[in-house]
């Protein structure tokens, strides 16, 4: 029987032929993965936690929500009398 001497190498530089070695940058870029995809799990999250904001008279410029709201009761009013 022969040995396995020649035919067969050791796995770790048959890998290490495959893979290249990482760059300088690669690091960073699987740091910057990780931070994004933390950002959007917690952008996610907050907008299934926190309620909607239900006061109407806050903000800049009006709601639409309200001013819609204004004309179709409006509208009610003129057809009822």
């Amino acid at each position: 029987m022969s040995s396995a001497g020649g035919v067969f190498e050791d796995p770790s530089t048959a890998a290490d032929d495959l893979i290249p070695a990482e760059e300088w940058y690669e690091p960073y870029l699987r740091f910057a993965l990780y931070v994004g995809a933390v950002f959007q799990l917690v952008c996610i999250l907050a907008v299934l936690v926190f309620p909607a904001n239900s006061d109407k008279s806050g903000g800049v410029g009006g709601d639409a929500d309200s001013e819609v709201g204004r004309i179709q009761l409006l509208r009610a009013a003129r057809l009822k009398g």
